[in-house]
Order: C-alpha cells, then structure tokens, then sequence
C-alpha cells in the first residue's frame, strides 16, 4: 500500500503515504525506524489488543529505490480468495459475492447471504473499501457494524450492494471485506481477488 483516499466523501483526494522529519539531516549510514502494528487473524470490536502485533519498518535511508511498480509483496499462498468463495458468517448464515460492475464512478458489488438457521439474522460487512494495483486504498474506512444491512429472515436469503469510488484508468482490485463471524462484532478479514474488473 502506498496510498489511500483521503478528503471528504463529497471531495475525496489521493493521499500517498510519506514520513516527514522536520530539521533532520540525513548523513550517510543513516536509517528511518517506523513503528507500526497490525491485527492477524480475527478483529474483536471489544478486544482490539488481542491478535495485535507490533513491529518496525527499518528503512536504509543510503538505498532508496525510485523504480518500485506495485504490488512489490511477495504473494501468499491462500491470502487472496477467488470472487465465488462462500464466506461463513455470524450464525452460520452464508455471505457470497455474486456480482461486480464497474460503474461510471466506481466499482458496485452484488452480496447475497443466505440463513439456514431458525432465527433471522444480520450479517454486518460494512462497506468494503478496495486496494489497487496501483497501490492505493480506496474507500473510506468506517466501522462495519455501523452501515445498514438487510435482515436475512430465518431459511431465505437477502441481497444488497455495496459501492466504492475508484479511479476508471485504475484495475487489479482486492476487496478488503471485513465480516461480522462467530458473534457481534468480531470480525474476519478477507481479499477477495476482483482483479478482472
């Protein structure tokens, strides 16, 4: 990730990612340590420490590259899951992705849960934001349990969609999904390949 979309909703902008370090003077040798943390697994709403690692990006401020094309991860094994996966959700109720268009402003996804339970059900998933193959995220983050979903009545299905505003000259998209799992409000996260579209 190199960038990601900051602004308004109404005005939204491109925002690289950059450190500055005012009245510093580089000399040679010299290193940048950023600090950073992350969540690996599930995000538990309630307990954000828990699954939480912290760690440190040690930057050789001699060897600065100028030809980086993105991505410039080295891929994962099952990281990235194909479009059809069927994700199982908060009270085994199933979410599928069943359908994305490109829209004159962005990207619009088709979702589709699915309950065989006896009760009916939410399942929170927010609205996705996405990261291209240019390196930037697109789509405000908001807290997925905030944004309205559609009740999934108990043995039938719902069907909503979701939007996100992307560049037209921008493609090889992620979705960056987080769904409601187990119980409220802890989360698992998935990339969903849209890399097509």
């Amino acid at each position: 990730m190199r960038g990601f979309t900051a602004g308004t909703k109404a005005e939204p902008k491109t925002q690289l990612i950059y450190v500055e370090c005012k009245g510093a003077q580089a000399a040679p040798g010299s290193t940048l340590s950023i600090d950073y943390s992350y969540v690996t697994g599930e995000y538990n709403y309630y307990y954000q420490e828990e699954n939480k690692v912290d760690s440190t990006l040690e930057v050789n401020l001699d060897q600065i590259a100028t030809d980086l094309t993105y991505p410039i991860a080295e891929p994962v094994e099952g990281l990235i899951q194909k479009p059809d996966i069927a994700i199982t959700a908060i009270n085994k109720v199933v979410l599928t992705l069943t359908d994305v268009e490109r829209t004159d402003t962005g990207l619009q996804f088709k979702w589709q849960t699915s309950n065989p339970g006896e009760y009916p059900s939410y399942v929170h998933i927010g609205n996705p934001p996405v990261i291209g193959a240019d390196g930037i995220f697109y789509g405000f983050y908001e807290s997925p349990d905030m944004a309205s979903v559609p009740i999934t009545p108990a043995g039938d299905k719902a069907e909503w969609t979701t939007e996100v505003a992307v560049p037209k000259d921008v493609q090889g998209f992620c979705i960056m999904l987080s769904v409601e799992s187990k119980k409220q409000r802890l989360f698992v996260n998935y990339a969903i390949d849209v890399a097509d579209k």
